[in-house]
């Protein structure tokens, strides 16, 4: 399976997650499950911009595709644009949509544009506790460890 984790924290949150999916579906990415949306607070820089500070609301998707994994990043990069994303603004900026590649079955990615599993997944709850929903027994590799552990 191939885990995506989408985001938003900026405008019509739950429609710009929708839209997203919609946009993967459409581009032959086939969603096998979606998880509920949490809410969290934003993850921010100690200097960031107090406007900044706007909660998210995220989701993680879980299906499979023919594409390879640059694909999907770069039909990712093209669904945030299209949705109104700055590519060029901080990564600390609020957004309308984010996303990841959280995990390609059990492949370890290390390129110069994409590192997967995604790095920093085990740390968030924001990507546990919808992965929780859906695959509460998945082991996450490298870590060796599953979602429900981690929670």
């Amino acid at each position: 399976m191939i885990y995506l984790g989408l985001g938003s924290n900026q405008g019509d949150r739950r429609a710009f997650l929708s839209h997203a999916i919609r946009r993967l579906k459409k581009s032959g990415f086939e969603i096998h499950k979606v998880s509920p949306i949490v809410e969290s607070p934003a993850l921010l820089k100690h200097d960031a911009l107090p406007e900044w500070n706007r909660p998210y609301l995220n989701l993680v998707i879980c299906g499979d595709t023919v594409h390879c994994p640059e694909e999907i990043l770069r039909l990712a990069k093209i669904i945030e644009q299209d949705l109104g994303r700055d590519l060029d603004a901080s990564r600390w900026s609020p957004r309308n949509i984010d996303i990841d590649i959280l995990l390609w079955h059990d492949q370890r990615i290390n390129s110069p544009t994409l590192i997967v599993p995604h790095a920093e997944m085990h740390k968030r709850s924001f990507v546990i506790t919808p992965l929780m929903h859906l695959s509460p027994h998945l082991i996450l590799p490298g870590i060796k460890l599953t979602p429900l552990h981690i929670s």
